[in-house]
């Protein structure tokens, strides 16, 4: 989402992102950085409907960093 922000953000959760990569990349690397339980003030509740599925570890995640290699055709 780019809007009037200097930078972008970033909405879907990691696990959505690995899967759409995955139809065009190979994942090379993928580094994923979790928030500690105990700072976490979000909770299952507080989700919109679309991310109810979502799975505990799938919610705590706070960063990523992934590295692909598109396929060559």
């Amino acid at each position: 989402v780019l809007g009037k922000s200097p930078y972008l953000i970033n909405r879907w959760p990691h696990g959505w992102h690995i899967e759409e990569m995955k139809k065009y990349f190979t994942i090379v690397h993928d580094d994923v950085y979790y928030h500690p339980e105990k700072d976490l003030d979000l909770e299952r509740k507080d989700l919109a409907p679309r991310f109810a599925e979502l799975s505990d570890e799938e919610i705590r995640i706070s960063e990523v960093f992934v590295i692909g290699k598109k396929f060559t055709r």
